[in-house]
């Protein structure tokens, strides 16, 4: 696999299948490297609205029309919820990986830090992975606490707790993060 695509996002990604979720149609490796094959989106929720890259979450964007935003956080949700019913962590929830599709519909991608929880809550799932961190020893804890996604994104149980892992709370969390910037048009906690 190529350092850009991880064989843990190839992996997630062929296991999902949801009108909601960016849906992964071929892998192609080659000595440049490898390739994923997903459905055509038409780009993210902050270039689909006109929006600029973020250089800063201080100052980010136009805010979105509330109707708009409703039936964007509705598809999010849609795919969210969809990745816990399947057992899956996304880990990353940003406005960049939320896609237009082709039909419209937003679409949850990029699942390179994703993670398969199961069945587990997420509490005993953070209690699990933390007693295996203990185990392993200090230098596989610091090596599990990499990978936690976006910090302008993530929970407050994630900048503070050193063992702690992102969860379904932490994606929701992420969730509310980007659609206070899509009705606002800037980072809710930009001044701090």
């Amino acid at each position: 696999m190529g350092s850009l695509v991880s064989e843990r996002e190839v992996k997630v990604m062929r296991r999902l299948r949801n009108p909601y979720v960016i849906r992964l149609n071929e892998v192609i490796t080659t000595q440049l490297g490898c390739h994923l094959v997903m459905e055509l989106a038409d780009g993210t929720l902050s270039q689909c609205h006109e929006r600029i890259t973020p250089v800063s979450y201080h100052v980010y964007c136009r805010p979105l029309p509330m109707e708009n935003l409703v039936e964007d956080m509705w598809g999010a949700v849609q795919g969210l919820l969809y990745l816990k019913k399947s057992g899956f962590v996304h880990a990353d929830i940003k406005p960049e990986n939320l896609l237009r599709g082709s039909d419209n519909r937003v679409k949850v991608a990029d699942f390179g830090l994703s993670r398969f929880v199961g069945n587990m809550t997420s509490a005993s799932f953070m209690m699990t992975q933390s007693l295996v961190s203990l185990q392993q020893g200090q230098q596989n804890a610091s090596q599990a606490n990499l990978g936690k996604g976006s910090p302008a994104f993530l929970a407050p149980e994630l900048l503070e707790l050193e063992n702690a892992v992102p969860s379904h709370e932490s994606d929701v969390w992420a969730l509310g993060i980007t659609a206070y910037m899509l009705a606002y048009g800037f980072h809710p906690f930009a001044d701090n």
